[in-house]
């Protein structure tokens, strides 16, 4: 079914709460080959620098994405986003991810960083599509196999 306006209007981004948190640990079991623990998710949740958003579907109130995002000074961090798998292709990150730009402007961020996996070609060119540029990699970052994590950067 191909996508519609309509389909992304229905999205809509708020701030994250404890009630979100069961599921958002499906989505990330569904996301991840190592999915954050629940206690990371709390951390989230109260860290001093730290936002919670969340992607639902106006017309059912579903939590469909969210996204972990961090404003230290003027420095934007995306720690965690993920979209429900039979949600995927709906736009709903490229939502998530321009909200939290746009917050972490309004916070006085200049910059945005985020890590992800060089074997993941697929979120690379995501990112690189939204203006993040690969700028360096973390060697044996991932602890389930080792693999490097690519560092992207956007001047926000």
């Amino acid at each position: 079914m191909p996508l519609t306006n309509e389909m992304v209007s229905q999205i809509v981004i708020t701030g994250a709460s404890m009630d979100d948190l069961d599921a958002m640990m499906r989505i990330e079991a569904q996301a991840f080959p190592v999915p954050w623990s629940k206690e990371l998710f709390i951390d989230e949740f109260e860290g001093l620098f730290s936002h919670v958003l969340t992607a639902k579907d106006s017309t059912n109130n579903m939590l469909c994405g969210y996204l972990c995002f961090s404003v230290i000074l003027d420095e934007f961090h995306i720690l965690n986003i993920a979209v429900d798998e039979t949600r995927r292709r709906e736009k709903i990150a490229t939502k998530l991810l321009l909200h939290s730009i746009d917050a972490a402007k309004e916070m006085g961020a200049k910059i945005g960083f985020l890590e992800v996996r060089e074997s993941h070609a697929i979120a690379r060119a995501f990112y690189n599509k939204i203006g993040f540029d690969e700028v360096a990699r973390r060697k044996k970052y991932y602890s389930d196999n080792k693999e490097d994590a690519i560092i992207m950067v956007k001047t926000i």
